[in-house]
């Protein structure tokens, strides 16, 4: 059986990710959603269980409810060393997980969404990745609507994120999602690229 093409999709908050990634998914490319994956292996993987609970205590899990999100997030709020441990506890366990998954997929390209490819040491499990970007002003007016948060929260959010010049320095293409540059024509050429290859 071979091994599917595999994309790296990333980009910062409010960048437009999930729309390509929903975009691929309707033209039968599978995608694996990192964020979503990474909450359901915290509450199901009996690894990550046991490393956090040894890691933050047993109040990080509740008997019924699973992952007590709130506590979690009181710990690492303001502690980068305890958010760095939790991450060295989950990323392992994601990247895993995502080359069991892409193995089971009986597409030729498979691609994954994650807004922290590049810090979750992810580039190695990829072929090749494509940098989502819009511009400032539009990254944030996006987030605010989807998360029903504040102004001041999203920007603090896009100033301790790696800064889009560099996402896209580091990346192999670069697909431009504001409001008025067509995201098609762009996934269609990146695709045709790959399938050049």
């Amino acid at each position: 059986m071979t091994t599917p093409y595999k994309i790296g999709i990333t980009g910062n908050i409010g960048s437009g990710k999930s729309i390509v990634s929903a975009i691929l998914r309707t033209m039968g490319i599978p995608v694996y959603d990192c964020d979503t994956e990474a909450k359901r292996l915290m509450q199901q993987d009996d690894i990550i269980r046991r490393q956090i609970t040894e890691a933050f205590g047993k109040e990080c899990y509740l008997p019924h409810e699973g992952l007590n999100k709130k506590h979690l997030a009181n710990i690492i709020f303001n502690d980068p060393t305890a958010l760095q441990k939790i991450n060295s506890i989950v990323h392992p366990r994601v990247k895993e997980d995502f080359t069991s998954w892409s193995k089971k997929q009986k597409s030729p390209i498979v691609a994954i969404e994650s807004a922290i490819l590049f810090e979750a040491k992810m580039q190695d499990c990829v072929d090749t990745i494509a940098a989502i970007y819009a511009d400032r002003e539009t990254c944030i007016q996006r987030a605010c609507l989807r998360s029903n948060t504040t102004r001041e929260d999203i920007e603090q959010r896009l100033d301790k994120q790696i800064p889009t010049e560099t996402i896209i320095a580091k990346s192999q293409y670069a697909i431009c999602n504001n409001p008025d540059t067509p995201l098609l024509p762009q996934i269609n050429k990146l695709l045709t690229e790959i399938h050049k290859r």
